[in-house]
């Protein structure tokens, strides 16, 4: 977890969000992965703070991983196989900003 930045992640800020986490529990990452809103998405597309932050923690990845907590609200990672590694956490659904459909 990147405990510093614009979307630093604590255990602290995990806990806020057990209930949505949890319902996680006993689904591979692939199973998670294929839930609303939850999916991989090119460094490329992401904000240029999230990618100096990636420079900075020296992490030389093509693809991040994104899951809904709640409304806005996104956790990043990196996976690798079944593991889910967290990086940060999006309270504003900043990091990577979709194009609206209407």
């Amino acid at each position: 977890m990147d405990i510093s930045g614009k979307y630093c992640c604590t255990l602290s800020d995990l806990e806020e969000f057990k209930k949505e986490i949890v319902k996680c529990e006993g689904k591979t990452v692939q199973e998670v992965m294929h839930l609303s809103h939850n999916h991989p998405l090119s460094v490329d597309k992401i904000d240029q703070v999230a990618k100096k932050r990636l420079d900075t923690l020296k992490l030389e990845i093509e693809t991040l991983h994104q899951i809904k907590l709640s409304g806005c609200v996104r956790l990043w990672g990196i996976r690798e196989d079944n593991i889910f590694h967290i990086l940060w956490l999006d309270r504003f659904h900043e990091v990577y900003k979709a194009a609206r459909k209407h």
